[in-house]
């Protein structure tokens, strides 16, 4: 048992390996696409900006991590939790609330097309909101930088954990129910209604489809399927990490540790998977990277109509 579980923490630590270049090549490929478009930048740009922003950070930080534990071990200190816990959530957190501007976004912009017209020039509104994302997402990752610790579960392994005493472990577990609720619960069914509700529109709403506005509604339907497949994924990635969680406030006790291993390996990959679907499903994404990685055209500036989001599609 003990060999196989060796085995199996090895193959994880080679995935990890595999998957954070991924997560670094391909998300700074879209902010890099981003920051060319120094023109016409419209709130959904800001908002796909904002989570290659906040998988970076984790792919970056988890990275620095992943290279430490596999220097020191079990010899890892709080440090090492505070950063790791406070990473997971708060990329968690940016992300989930990103993902609910965008379907709100993509709601307005089917339902009320005229009132998200006006709102998509404005540029100040876009920059608070992305700010008002991160301050939130804080505000949820702050308990965790404080309070979490390490804790030793034997010799060989070791957790990250609020459980110091009695006081401070049930305050860990309504952290982690109101983190549950707040992080993943309450955010998806808000984005499933509005998709939902667009799926109606978009595919039943025979008003929608005459013409001149058929066009128009087939871009919108296009852009609307990315963003649903951005959130699909992000739900099933982050799952089997707030099941576990659900399941160890349940049943009262600790999961395995092998266990949490696992998920995150989820969350890594939740992180790296957004530059692949911008890639497949966004046509003209992909002639924004040919043209980025195009060494013969040097100085070549992509054209504000060539836009980074699904919107080119």
């Amino acid at each position: 048992m003990a060999l196989a579980i060796s085995y199996l923490l090895v193959s994880v630590r080679y995935t990890l390996m595999v998957l954070l270049p991924v997560n670094l090549v391909g998300n700074s490929f879209v902010v890099v696409i981003f920051l060319k478009m120094k023109a016409a930048r419209q709130f959904s740009d800001f908002l796909l900006f904002n989570l290659a922003m906040a998988d970076l950070l984790f792919g970056t930080v988890v990275s620095i991590c992943n290279l430490a534990f596999h220097f020191a071990g079990t010899a890892i200190n709080d440090f090492y939790c505070k950063i790791t816990g406070g990473v997971v959530y708060l990329g968690c957190g940016v992300s989930v609330f990103t993902l609910a501007a965008i379907a709100m976004e993509r709601h307005g912009a089917v339902v009320k097309p005229v009132r998200a017209r006006v709102r998509l020039r404005d540029l100040k509104r876009h920059r608070k909101i992305v700010q008002i994302i991160w301050i939130v997402a804080l505000v949820f990752v702050s308990p965790i930088v404080v309070f979490l610790k390490k804790i030793d579960v034997s010799e060989n392994i070791v957790d990250c954990g609020f459980v110091q005493n009695d006081g401070m472990a049930e305050f860990g577990r309504i952290y982690d129910a109101l983190v549950v609720l707040l992080l993943f619960f309450v955010p998806n069914c808000f984005m499933y209604c509005l998709y939902g509700r667009l799926v109606y529109k978009l595919w039943c709403d025979n008003q929608l489809h005459r013409k001149p506005r058929l066009a128009l509604m087939n871009s919108r339907d296009k852009l609307t399927k990315v963003s649903f497949a951005i959130t699909m994924v992000f739900t099933v990635c982050w799952a089997p990490y707030y099941l576990r969680t659900l399941l160890a406030l349940v049943l009262g006790r600790r999961m395995l540790i092998l266990s949490l291993v696992v998920c995150r390996i989820f969350i890594v990959v939740n992180s790296c998977a957004n530059p692949i679907i911008y890639t497949l499903q966004c046509t003209r994404f992909r002639r924004n990277l040919k043209g980025l990685l195009d060494c013969r055209k040097k100085g070549r500036k992509i054209s504000p109509h060539k836009k980074l989001n699904n919107r080119l599609s």
